[in-house]
């Protein structure tokens, strides 16, 4: 369930939105932001998570610009196509005690506090390759639950008014981030989510996620099917994986662009996450044991952003910078002279795509 910060000190994020032209400027310039409330000449947002609608005036007039709402989907609709009124009048209060402030807002639609009537649909848990199930609700092999969530998301638009909103945040599948659940068994092995019903074939999957190459193979496993199975074909399996973790998050975006909303839309994507020596190491032992801890929850990061799909307003989010989690705060002293807005090559994952972190 969604909870309030009870101050600004305890919620204040620093929102680094370095929007990178790439509209006729280059990639390395940085673009002003345009939007309802006016803004100063710097680049820099700074805004809060969880934002207290209560203290939005002083929030305002001490600097900040950025609110968030977050919304719970178990709140919403709290029985299927039942939807709660007072919850709805509620949240669309703190919408507008936030817009009389003159704060902009990023919404968080909930998907990672899901109803539990989800629950009794079939293959509505994530399985590992040992047989556990995991607590977010499956939103990236089962079509069903997609067409539920985009009902919701539909209804929200009906209720709130995307377009009021100056970000939507998108995670995967009920994650409120680009990821797959944690290892179900915490310091043994990874989890790789992908042994549901659907995932295997034995279940529909949606139409834009191929059949599972190999099923039934097991990650670690050095042979499927009486024979050898070489690095190569751990790649395939990766990249299939991978791709259906990026799959459900182009779902998302897919699913706010048909609502008309034209806002930005943050995809999530926290700490440093899987570096390219780790992740052919954990191919080299086709997946096996603890070679990587990152590569089960999908957080291969040059291939997330390569396949997102290069639409204008998508921004590459990080939800995690320097905070501690994935040893992502090993700065050394030089690190300071690096140039962090060098323009990438041409044809690059980062074409056409815009930046940002908290």
């Amino acid at each position: 369930m969604p909870k309030r910060n009870v101050s600004v000190l305890s919620t204040l994020v620093l929102l680094v939105l370095l929007f990178l032209s790439v509209w006729g400027r280059g990639v390395g310039a940085v673009r002003a932001i345009t939007g309802p409330s006016p803004v100063s000449d710097s680049p820099y947002l700074f805004g809060t998570l969880l934002t207290d609608p209560t203290h939005a005036s002083k929030e305002y007039d001490a600097g900040i610009r950025i609110a968030h709402l977050e919304l719970g989907w178990n709140l919403y609709e709290p029985s299927e196509g039942d939807f709660d009124r007072a919850y709805i009048e509620q949240m669309r209060q703190e919408l507008d005690a936030f817009a009389a402030s003159g704060l902009r807002v990023v919404l968080g639609v909930g998907l990672q506090y899901p109803p539990t009537w989800a629950y009794e649909y079939p293959n509505s848990r994530y399985v590992d390759q040992f047989g556990i199930a995991a607590d977010p609700l499956n939103l990236t092999f089962n079509q069903t639950l997609r067409n539920r969530a985009a009902t919701y998301i539909a209804r929200v638009n009906q209720d709130l008014d995307l377009n009021r909103f100056w970000a939507v945040r998108v995670g995967s599948g009920g994650l409120v981030e680009a990821l797959y659940p944690d290892d179900s068994r915490r310091g043994w092995e990874a989890s790789y989510w992908a042994f549901d019903e659907a995932a295997q074939g034995r279940a529909p999957l949606p139409n834009s996620i191929p059949p599972a190459p190999y099923p039934g193979w097991h990650p670690g496993q050095l042979t499927y099917d009486g024979h050898a199975f070489s690095p190569a074909q751990a790649d395939v399996w990766m990249d299939w994986y991978l791709g259906a973790l990026i799959d459900g998050m182009n779902w998302q975006l897919d699913t706010y662009r048909n609502e008309g909303f034209t806002g930005y839309q943050q995809v999530l994507l926290p700490g440093v996450g899987t570096k390219p020596a780790e992740y052919d190491r954990a191919i080299a032992s086709r997946l096996s044991g603890g070679t990587s801890r990152t590569l089960g929850r999908g957080a291969a990061w040059d291939h997330i952003i390569a396949g997102l799909r290069p639409e204008r307003n998508v921004v590459v989010y990080v939800s995690s910078m320097a905070d501690g989690s994935g040893k992502n705060d090993e700065c050394q002293d030089g690190d300071s002279a690096l140039d962090r807005l060098q323009r990438p090559p041409s044809g690059s994952a980062n074409d056409g795509r815009k930046s940002g972190t908290e």
